[in-house]
């Protein structure tokens, strides 16, 4: 399954501008490439959306005022390859659950403008058993609009252990931004 070198605007409310979907017993693989997406409200939309996948490739995708440039809160994924995408004024850039082996590299993430939002979310939700870890977050740009109380990286592990294999290095983060890692 591929989708490449869409254009999508407009979009309003709960809805994802594009999404690639699996389902537990066969999840799916393929490539979301190249993709333009400009949301119209920057609070509920989803700009690329992704559930039960393995081996999935995000890539040179331009996500603008989304509620979350990137999403997944539903089923397992595996070996996620998520690099050189464009995420500007969403509401969290990237939201990533139940996610295991992720490369999320050479990202460029802008702020929206407001408080308590992240560039990046990882999160094993309350009650959720599937694998998550080996994360390699590398090279990526976190810069923000100006407004204190936004995250870089913020990740929630609730009561699920902190995972294994978890990587973060050369990332540059705007000196307004914090990280915020902890455990409810």
């Amino acid at each position: 399954n591929r989708i490449e070198d869409c254009t999508v605007s407009g979009q309003r409310g709960y809805t994802s501008a594009i999404g690639i979907y699996g389902s537990a017993g066969a999840p799916t693989t393929g490539a979301l490439r190249r993709n333009r997406i400009i949301g119209d409200d920057g609070k509920e939309t989803f700009g690329l959306n992704f559930q039960w996948s393995k081996n999935l490739i995000i890539e040179a995708n331009e996500v603008f005022n989304c509620g979350r440039g990137l999403s997944n809160d539903t089923g397992e994924n595996f070996g996620l390859a998520i690099r050189r995408n464009l995420f500007a004024d969403c509401g969290a850039a990237v939201y990533a659950v139940t996610s295991h082996g992720v490369e999320f590299a050479e990202n460029r993430i802008k702020m929206f403008a407001t408080d308590g939002l992240a560039g990046l979310v990882i999160s094993a939700l309350a009650g959720v058993t599937a694998p998550h870890g080996y994360w390699r977050i590398l090279r990526n740009v976190f810069a923000n609009s100006g407004w204190k109380g936004n995250y870089g990286i913020h990740t929630q592990w609730h009561t699920l252990p902190t995972p294994k294999g978890l990587i973060i290095t050369d990332n540059l983060v705007d000196v307004t931004l914090s990280n915020k890692f902890e455990k409810t």
